[in-house]
């Protein structure tokens, strides 16, 4: 009798299952990886959306404008000032500026692969404007022009993030509003409003305004020793010297009684004038003594007429006063019968 070696080995049936079996894990990350990478590719584009558009803001509440394109907010140190700034597929950003309502836009594309016939750069792009402020996905690219909604099926769609007029920051706005110390006689720049008013374009847009208190007063007369009791003392702004324009800012605004030959604002002159462009309201006082009246003149027939700009204090504060804002009541005053 002779004995049979026993030969062992896999059956073409139990290959083939282990080959099912790696291609399965294999094609389970390669999935998984494109999904993480896709993911991580919308997180850090959001991301960069958000730090523009807050860029945006920063730059609107400094400067009054929006940022024209992405160099102001690298210049101005708004972002950081690297070569390109671009989405995580590479896509660059457009800015857009709607004058007439006040927002800021910013637009890129994002790209998309190819699964069976059709682009997932719809569904990243709708992805990531589900994640942004009044965002909306537009056609393929960023125009010149602000695009509109779009249903988008090419390789790249635009997704488009808009921001309002950063209203509540503009309280600390040093570009909308001042409030400061001044003395009699003294300038005071006009702020340059968002959405400004214009009577033939923009007749619903924001005026400038202003608001002045007497913060300290004394009796003292230019040119004089004696101080006398007050009687009565007001503060108020003077704009134009036209009367049917009175009380707007103008570049150089009238004297506090509107002489011939008022004092200009110093606008970057010789004089050492801080202020290098702009309107001005000139803040006055108006004094009452037991001697009389004091008045802002160039001169007078005695020196009691002359008052020292440095006999008192303005507080002046600016604002932009928007359209429908209620005027408030008149001023009643209420008796009993």
């Amino acid at each position: 009798m002779h004995n049979k070696a026993k030969l062992n080995g896999f059956s073409l049936l139990e290959m083939l299952l282990v080959m099912v079996i790696i291609t399965s894990v294999v094609l389970m990350m390669i999935t998984y990886t494109t999904t993480k990478t896709e993911e991580t590719k919308r997180d850090v584009t959001v991301m960069q959306y958000e730090q523009i558009l807050n860029a945006g803001l920063a730059y609107y509440i400094n400067n009054s404008a929006w940022p024209a394109t992405i160099d102001d907010l690298k210049t101005g140190g708004y972002l950081p000032n690297k070569t390109n700034i671009n989405n995580a597929w590479g896509g660059s950003y457009t800015f857009y500026n709607n004058t007439t309502t006040g927002t800021f836009s910013i637009c890129s594309a994002i790209n998309g692969r190819l699964i069976g016939t059709s682009y997932t750069s719809a569904t990243q792009a709708s992805i990531i404007s589900g994640r942004l402020p009044m965002a909306f996905v537009a056609s393929d690219s960023c125009p010149a022009t602000m695009p509109s909604p779009a249903t988008c099926a090419s390789t790249t769609c635009a997704v488009v993030s808009t921001v309002n007029i950063p209203g509540q920051n503009l309280n600390n706005a040093r570009s909308i509003n001042f409030a400061g110390l001044y003395h009699n006689g003294a300038c005071v720049p006009a702020p340059v409003c968002p959405n400004a008013y214009n009577s033939a374009t923009n007749p619903t847009g924001m005026k400038p305004s202003i608001m002045v208190i007497p913060v300290s007063v004394s009796g003292n007369y230019y040119g004089g020793t004696d101080v006398y009791p007050l009687s009565s003392f007001t503060a108020f702004a003077v704009g134009s010297t036209n009367a049917s324009n009175t009380g707007d800012p103008v570049l150089q605004p009238g004297q506090c009684t509107v002489p011939t030959s008022p004092v200009a604002c110093d606008i970057g002159g010789t004089g050492g004038g801080q202020f290098t462009s702009g309107t001005f309201w000139r803040v006055c006082l108006d004094v009452v003594t037991e001697k009389g009246r004091i008045y802002q003149q160039t001169s007078g027939p005695t020196p009691w007429s002359v008052w020292d700009p440095n006999s008192g204090t303005i507080m002046a504060i600016t604002r932009c006063l928007p359209n429908n804002e209620p005027a408030g009541s008149a001023f009643n005053v209420f008796q009993k019968f």
